[in-house]
């Protein structure tokens, strides 16, 4: 976390030289504005000294958006100036004296960051759209072609994604009657006690054979024993490097979920994929649960047919992907073809609280169609 906010506080010191200094204003504007983007970019201190958390402050709704929209346009600001001085080099490589840089295109690109701001934080914050996604199983049984299955994941429910949020989810996931309901982790933000009456929505999920879950990382930062009883409570199955077999049409089917590896910073254990699979009926169809895509190689090696993942969120803003698909083994989003099975990454039904913005990368709850191969 100290690594993250030397790199944040690098990119401030980068933005004010490039924006910021060569403004036509005065020296006490420019400092005034250069004081502004410095607690932009630092309130998380402030939310860990006086509220409580860096990553779930107990704040009124609006206030976390505000903030957190900020921080998203802050990070929008360092995109923009980046592209800008990218361009300004090469307008200087070839003379291009129109592609230089000029008070004009500072101002541009202030205004910029402040509009596509608004409209990725409109569009973090709306409930998802259905996503339907059909994908071929090798050995599926003709009984259990057309099987279908929900994933939610990366819900964050926290002050800024609240019961009424969440009633709609639960409702549009409903209304799809799958036959599975698979949540792969990050249920949540915050303590069981701050949390608890938002998220009794999740004990109206309904699927024919069963709502099954995992944690996710950020289950993990608030007591995740905790956190995986109470989900227990409310009706969700939830897998710890376990599985379970269900028997759609008659046909034995696994269900299996690993722990997140943050689970080894508390002393907990940690994802163990041979202890999931272990015992599972021989040749049996497995869809396994990881919050993270990165070791998918190494499972469907092991014979998993489908794994389901979050914790990418999507990348959530297109240019954002690369970096986020290099932190995530090459993996950022969508269908992904591996070995004899598939990977499917979610962009996520919900996002953290600390940076609410989607561009060009939708939110959303993934009905998934197994089909006979």
């Amino acid at each position: 976390m100290y690594l993250f906010h030397l790199f944040v506080f690098a990119f401030y010191l980068y933005t004010v030289w490039r924006l910021i200094i060569p403004l036509p204003l005065s020296r006490y504007s420019r400092a005034f504005l250069a004081f502004v983007l410095l607690l932009i970019t630092q309130y998380r201190w402030f939310q860990l000294w006086f509220f409580g958390s860096m990553f779930s402050p107990e704040l009124p709704h609006n206030v976390v958006l505000i903030l957190g929209g900020l921080f998203a346009g802050f990070s929008l600001l360092i995109m923009l100036t980046l592209l800008s001085d990218i361009v300004s080099l090469i307008g200087r490589i070839f003379s291009i004296h129109s592609l230089y840089w000029s008070t004009r295109k500072r101002v541009v690109i202030f205004l910029a960051t402040i509009v596509l701001a608004i409209i990725g934080v409109q569009a973090a914050i709306r409930v998802p759209d259905v996503k339907r996604v059909e994908i071929p199983i090798k050995n599926l049984s003709q009984k259990l072609d057309g099987l279908t299955i929900v994933q939610l994941t990366d819900l964050h429910i926290s002050h800024l994604f609240r019961d009424a949020w969440l009633n709609e989810v639960v409702q549009k996931t409903n209304q799809l009657n799958p036959d599975i309901i698979l949540i792969t982790g990050d249920f949540i933000d915050g303590e069981v006690s701050d949390r608890w009456s938002d998220i009794q929505a999740y004990k109206q999920l309904k699927a024919k054979y069963g709502v099954f879950g995992i944690m996710g990382n950020h289950e993990y930062y608030y007591h995740g024993e905790k956190w995986f009883k109470a989900l227990g409570e409310l009706g969700i199955e939830m897998l710890a490097n376990e599985h379970r077999v269900i028997y759609p049409q008659g046909e034995p089917f696994v269900v299996a979920g690993l722990t997140d590896e943050a689970a080894l910073r508390f002393k907990l254990p940690g994802p163990a994929i041979d202890k999931a699979l272990a015992d599972r009926p021989d040749n049996a169809i497995t869809v396994l649960l990881a919050h993270r895509p990165q070791e998918v190689a190494e499972h469907i090696a092991k014979g998993v047919s489908l794994q389901l993942s979050g914790h990418t969120h999507g990348g959530m803003i297109i240019g954002f992907q690369q970096l986020v698909k290099f932190f995530n083994g090459g993996f950022v989003s969508g269908l992904y073809k591996v070995g004899e099975g598939w990977l499917y990454l979610s962009n996520g039904t919900g996002l953290w609280n600390g940076f609410p913005i989607r561009l060009g990368v939708p939110s959303e709850i993934t009905l998934i169609t197994l089909r006979h191969q």
